[in-house]
């Protein structure tokens, strides 16, 4: 049975900013968004693995009495049997680093704790919130190839050259002065435990060296996935075999997208443009009949959860919806400006 992780890094002074979700992140909107991830998270992993160990891991205890989603995904978790662990953010960079990528390095921290904490040797998947699980099938071969590999990673198949998220895999191999690798999503981190060891090691060196690059040029921003894949290539690890059990779909309507009809039969949809979408309407029906939702066989889930999130397409009502609900939204955060220019 593997261990699931997925994690949160509350920031209570503010430092950071969502990848896709806007705002202050000590406001009770922005943590209402991924508390309803957290939950939709787990009640999809628990029912494609009934036996696995779930676990949440956060930097300070739950506070169920802070919005009304809170309270709902604070008797999620307990019902379905989700462990709590409190870890201190050690790995956080200075206050020169970017802010959107501030939070990430948090799952360096994940790391170090889980390889500390497991006495067994069994699968471990440590995963964003915005991650949904779709068959038991999927997850057992997913399970399976962990076991083979030790550790399989998730290249995201950008070219070595292209920067991301502020450089590219050559120039951090360059900093490193080691082999060019290819850059892998940190969304996903599957291993043995028995790997996670040595996975912490490398990854808390190359954290150590590119943060000291960074206090020589603050120009320089790389985000957790740079350092995660320099420490895939320093261990050997290996992709997912084709078709990868997950990868990156984007689906929401004007704007990019790259969702393929075999997606369909991925054991994992990472959908990160949901989070406001369609993952917060599955959060709805989750709250309001939870044994209903528990109870779908895997065909009636994927067929479900698919219509919700746009998998391999948008349906007329989600496109209308999902539009609206997004002018909505910018409408709203134009209001207080448009208020401050009828004083003027």
């Amino acid at each position: 049975m593997p261990h699931i992780v997925t994690w949160f890094q509350f920031d209570a002074a503010g430092r950071g900013t969502g990848a896709q979700v806007s705002g202050d992140p000590r406001a009770s909107e922005f943590l209402d968004t991924y508390r309803r991830c957290i939950g939709v998270f787990f009640a999809s992993a628990r029912r494609a693995n009934p036996g696995a160990t779930l676990e949440f891991v956060t930097n300070r205890l739950w506070d169920s009495e802070a919005t009304q989603v809170a309270a709902e995904v604070d008797r999620l978790l307990d019902t379905l049997g989700v462990e709590l662990a409190v870890v201190d953010y050690d790995h956080q960079p200075p206050s020169t680093f970017a802010r959107r990528w501030w939070n990430q390095f948090y799952v360096l921290d994940v790391i170090d704790y889980l390889s500390r904490s497991r006495a067994s040797d069994e699968p471990v998947l440590i995963l964003d919130d915005d991650i949904l699980f779709t068959t038991a099938h999927g997850s057992q071969s997913l399970s399976s190839e962990i076991s083979t590999r030790g550790i399989a990673t998730m290249p995201i198949g950008y070219p070595r050259s292209r920067r991301v998220n502020g450089a590219s895999t050559e120039e951090i191999a360059m900093l490193l002065a080691g082999p060019a690798f290819d850059y892998s999503g940190g969304e996903f981190v599957g291993a043995m435990s028995s790997e996670l060891p040595g996975l912490y090691l490398e990854a808390h060196a190359t954290y150590d060296a590119l943060m000291a690059a960074h206090g020589e040029d603050s120009a320089l921003e790389f985000d957790e996935a740079h350092i995660l894949s320099a420490a895939y290539s320093r261990l050997s690890a290996t992709a997912l075999t084709e078709p990868a059990a997950i990868r990156r779909i984007w689906t929401q309507p004007l704007k990019y997208r790259n969702v393929a009809a075999n997606d369909l039969g991925r054991a994992l949809w990472h959908v990160p443009a949901e989070k406001k979408y369609g993952l917060r309407r599955i959060y709805s029906d989750l709250v309001r009949d939870f044994d209903g939702f528990m109870s779908m066989d895997d065909s009636a889930w994927v067929k479900y959860a698919a219509r919700k999130v746009g998998i391999p397409r948008n349906s007329g009502a989600k496109w209308t919806r999902d539009v609206s609900s997004a002018l909505a939204q910018r409408a709203a955060k134009l209001a207080p400006h448009r208020r401050l220019s009828l004083r003027r």
